[in-house]
């Protein structure tokens, strides 16, 4: 398990914090009263690379002789630069359900492709709720299944792992391989006539000015 190292937090200024190299961070549950912390923003960026959104994190606080097992829950980025402005963990019980979002891992290639089509992803994770032992990093979805244009793949689709309970309606579209649109041979091609209409519409426009 990913270790995510963190010291409590008691000032505001979290300008001068992101410039020092630490990020902001908070983490909670139920229960409990929200602890401010600070991390350290290199260590933070390897961790969630490796462990995004759905995998669990020991985050171990400076002062307490036991880490906490948490959820990297929600990170908020700059709108603008690719920089993290606040964390929020998640800590979890074990032995009680918690909600978290589960990234879907798109493997094969779909034959539907070189048949004229076009892979268009719909949903690229799911919400889940099961048990923190049943919790896994990633699903996979075959995309080999998607033989011609026009298939599609559904939740009801997918392999979900046991232990695991999707939030979302098992209709909800995950993939599909879209039917490229035939042009119509007459599209933009125009006759004499309607240039004709179109001249004379133009010269009486003219005349009445």
């Amino acid at each position: 398990m990913l270790t995510i190292n963190a010291t409590k937090r008691t000032t505001k200024q979290n300008d001068a914090l992101r410039a020092s190299g630490y990020i902001p961070a908070v983490v909670y549950a139920p229960g409990m009263d929200s602890l401010s912390l600070s991390i350290n923003a290199k260590e933070f960026n390897m961790a969630y690379r490796a462990a995004g959104d759905s995998t669990l994190v020991s985050l171990q606080i400076e002062g307490e002789s036991e880490p906490r097992i948490v959820l990297i829950q929600d990170v908020h980025m700059a709108p603008v630069k690719d920089e993290v402005l606040h964390v929020d963990f998640y800590k979890v019980t074990e032995g009680q359900e918690l909600t978290a979002t589960i990234s879907f891992n798109f493997v094969g290639e779909a034959p539907g492709v070189k048949l004229g089509g076009t892979l268009m992803i719909q949903r690229d994770d799911i919400s889940v709720t099961c048990m923190p032992k049943d919790l896994v990093d990633h699903i996979d979805v075959d995309l080999s299944v998607l033989a011609e244009p026009g298939d599609t793949i559904h939740l009801s689709d997918i392999a979900i792992p046991a232990g695991i309970t999707p939030e979302d309606d098992a209709s909800l579209l995950i993939v599909t391989v879209a039917a490229q649109k035939e042009e119509s041979e007459d599209e933009d091609v125009r006759s004499i006539d309607d240039i004709e209409v179109d001249k004379k519409g133009k010269e009486e426009v003219e005349a009445e000015k």
